[in-house]
């Protein structure tokens, strides 16, 4: 039977719509199966599989007890609870049940137990609950039987020692997956790369639920644990220095304090404190303030510390002897300048143990007065750039550009003003007068150790730098140690009996508003001891002391505390200085 017209017009139209019908067909399938394959491959392995991750533990830091090694910071396991919300049947229930084991609003819970699909539309199977558990909650977790909560252990960092170098080890925070494993502040910053490890992952295939199907094929890479840092401080002392100045900072009342102990021969840090300081177990509940590392952050004119340092330059510059004689008093080169000195005329000698403003600034004179020298001498004893420790946030101090050095400056610099220090940079150019001259490097961390205690790398000190002649280290030895023996000097109350020891007071007025202030000071005291075989070099700086200010009375009484008790903890044998 033949068509009419119409009938082949309509025929011709359903075969155009099933050919067009057919080629988007065949469209979709080339874009689904060529085009866009991988991105659907990627669609359904999100849909059966699942990836673990595998938490690396942190790297412990550790420091020396004698022979034996003392934990400072560890990562330990600790209870972690998470959920699967599509194999949760009853939402409703379990979170009534978790919030009172758990002590958490019901309402937070119930939302992340209904929280099942992600922004891209995928089924999720995981959302976190609750960190740190106790041993009974995670017991009564598991007494629940809820298909769809998991516990599983996760590393948390804890401080064993407390506050103990708190502000140097500094603290955590949780990272990019969400773990508490990155470094925020102190040598968990400044390490965070050598600490922080690599995770690992385990690769589940899933069905629709989240219930893991035994199938070949899944991947699976081990943690591993970061390195661990073995720092160059020494327990006992750091042990001591955190007790007396404590108990200084109770006495005084300062805004805040440092102490510093340095082998003056290597840059070693055998301990640093800073108060006020935090608990790294809730740093949280502290100001940042209390968080800073006050030694290699905070700066302050110098004050009479810089004196010696001075002298060192005459003497290197032979423009003068200690026994060459200076004029302390009235006005220097037209300036006047206060001084509690109230002497004729002193030896060069007599200028630094006495601590005169006045012949101070007469060395800036000789220095500038023959060849601008005295802006060079500071610079080569390490102020005005930082000292490059591993430590973070160290600042570079204060030195007056060489376009804004007047006479004045000449004249002030020589008693520690117009100048900024951090107190690191200070007993750093102060060990150059015990070691014979050399400007060291200073370094806390030693080295990175794997779990066997093996060495993986050594961190160096770098080379020293000799900035003064041995010679002239030995005359300014000879005259800091006249600061603690002779009764003129102003550190004599702190004399030792045990050991003979050098160093130098420094009393700073902080300027206020503008103008240096007679009522808020920085006080000083920067020794060493033995004073003819140095071991140890201490600094203790107290800021805005109460009561009193002088270096020689809130700072030079705690130095001598620390010395002794550390010197005897080192089984240093007593050399006695006599009565």
């Amino acid at each position: 039977m033949s068509l009419n017209a119409n009938q082949k017009r309509r025929a011709v139209i359903a075969g155009g719509v099933l050919a067009v019908a057919l080629l988007l067909l065949i469209g979709r399938l080339y874009q689904i199966q060529i085009l866009s394959s991988e991105e659907f491959r990627q669609r359904a392995r999100r849909q059966y599989r699942a990836v673990i991750r595998e938490l690396p533990p942190r790297g412990d830091i550790i420091c020396m007890d004698g022979s034996n090694k003392t934990l400072l910071a560890a990562s330990v396991l600790r209870p972690t609870l998470s959920a699967n919300p599509r194999q949760i049947i009853d939402r409703e229930a379990v979170a009534d049940r978790l919030a009172r084991i758990l002590n958490m609003d019901r309402g937070e819970l119930l939302l992340k137990l209904s929280d099942d699909t992600r922004p891209d539309g995928g089924p999720r199977y995981y959302v976190m609950l609750a960190r740190d558990l106790s041993s009974e909650q995670a017991g009564a977790v598991r007494a629940l039987n809820v298909k769809g909560l998991t516990l599983r252990d996760e590393p948390k960092r804890v401080y064993p020692q407390g506050r103990l170098l708190c502000t140097v080890l500094g603290i955590v925070g949780y990272d990019e997956e969400n773990l508490q494993n990155k470094g925020l502040e102190g040598l968990e910053l400044y390490y965070d790369d050598t600490l922080r490890g690599e995770p690992g992952y385990r690769e589940l295939v899933v069905d629709a639920l989240g219930n893991r199907l035994r199938l070949p094929g899944c991947k699976e890479v081990s943690a591993k644990k970061g390195g661990n840092l073995l720092l160059t401080v020494n327990f006992q002392i750091q042990r001591i220095v955190e007790e007396e100045l404590r108990a200084a900072f109770r006495k005084w009342k300062p805004e805040s304090a440092t102490a510093i102990v340095m082998d003056p021969h290597t840059g070693d840090i055998l301990a640093v404190a800073n108060l006020p300081d935090f608990d790294p177990g809730d740093p949280g509940a502290f100001s940042q303030a209390a968080r800073r590392n006050r030694a290699v952050t905070d700066f302050y004119e110098p004050g009479s510390t810089f004196k010696p340092l001075a002298g060192c330059a005459v003497l290197e510059e032979r423009l003068a002897a200690l026994g060459t004689s200076f004029k302390c008093f009235g006005p220097v080169r037209g300036r006047t300048i206060g001084d509690h000195v109230r002497s004729g005329w002193l030896t060069m000698r007599d200028v630094i143990v006495r601590s005169s403003n006045r012949g101070a600034a007469w060395f800036g004179v000789l220095l500038d007065e023959n060849g601008m020298k005295l802006r060079p001498w500071v610079l080569r004893f390490g102020f005005g750039k930082t000292t490059g420790i591993d430590m973070p946030g160290e600042v570079a101090g204060r030195v007056t550009p060489a376009g804004n050095w007047t006479s004045h400056s000449t004249t002030s610099v020589p008693f520690g003003q117009e100048i900024a220090t951090t107190p690191l940079q200070l007993i750093r150019a102060f060990c150059s007068i015990p070691n014979g001259g050399w400007l060291v490097k200073p370094r806390i961390v030693k080295a990175v150790l794997d779990d066997d205690g093996n060495v993986i790398r050594e961190i160096s000190n770098g080379e020293r730098v000799r900035i003064i002649s041995p010679d002239t280290a030995r005359q300014m030895q000879g005259v800091l140690a006249g600061v603690v023996a002779d009764p003129h000097g102003t550190a004599h109350r702190s004399r030792l009996r045990e050991y003979d020891m050098a160093g130098k007071t420094g009393t700073a007025q902080k300027v206020v508003g503008g103008r240096y202030s007679h009522s808020v000071h920085v006080g000083y005291f920067v020794g060493y001891a033995p004073a003819h075989d140095p071991k140890i070099c201490v600094l203790v700086v107290m800021n805005e002391p109460k009561g009193r200010y002088y270096g020689g009375t809130v700072a030079a009484p705690t130095v001598s505390k620390i010395i002794l008790r550390s010197l005897k903890s080192m089984g240093v044998p007593e050399q006695g200085a006599g009565p």
